[in-house]
């Protein structure tokens, strides 16, 4: 398919489950639609030691976005995308 949309689980095995820091799983999201050359992905935040964040490209207008919140204050920074929209390959 050239759009789709997937939530993503990593686990770190060799933490110890109980710990608090570092988070033994991040969960992410991620969105991407090639007939249009828009990605995004969402980073669930790890409270209280990563805010959530979000990168969003736009391939067709080459520019990526990352959002961050920080104390609930949101922080966007721009950058420049050099490259092409890469093909989803199974």
């Amino acid at each position: 398919p050239l759009q789709f949309s997937a939530r993503i689980v990593t686990t770190a095995h060799q933490l110890n489950a109980t710990d608090d820091y570092p988070p033994r799983t991040r969960q992410l999201t991620v969105y991407y639609d090639f007939p249009a050359r828009r990605s995004r992905v969402d980073y669930d935040g790890v409270a209280p030691h990563e805010p959530p964040k979000a990168f969003v490209r736009r391939y067709d207008l080459q520019f990526e976005w990352s959002v961050l919140e920080l104390g609930g204050e949101k922080a966007c920074q721009k950058s420049r995308l050099r490259e092409a929209m890469p093909m989803p390959r199974w």
